[in-house]
């Protein structure tokens, strides 16, 4: 546990100096995924993101490079059952069990 925090310590200190001597901001974003299973999931066509539907009714577009969240839809009020990009990666299509597509 101690060199877990001693770890953490100095990973913070790591990036505080290097925010410091780039004249950058450290900004935290705290990726959640999904809280439940992933039901379905789509590559974009040009391949800079990946879509994933879940049994917790959400959808997580993510940047396919970094693996790194980009945004959390919640139009559903059930369970996702499908996700697609349109052609051209700027729309997607989810379909749900509660009977809607958005």
């Amino acid at each position: 546990m101690l060199k877990w925090i001693i770890n953490g310590f100095l990973c913070l200190s790591f990036w505080t100096t290097y925010a410091q001597n780039t004249n950058q901001h450290i900004e935290a974003i705290v990726q959640m995924g999904h809280g439940q299973y992933i039901t379905c999931s789509d590559f974009s066509p040009n391949g800079k993101f990946v879509v994933t539907g879940s049994g917790d009714n959400s959808i997580i577009l993510w940047d396919a490079i970094y693996g790194k969240q980009i945004r959390t839809f919640n139009n559903h009020y059930k369970t996702v059952k499908s996700v697609n990009f349109s052609p051209d990666s700027k729309l997607i299509l989810s379909t749900g069990k509660d009977n809607t597509v958005n």
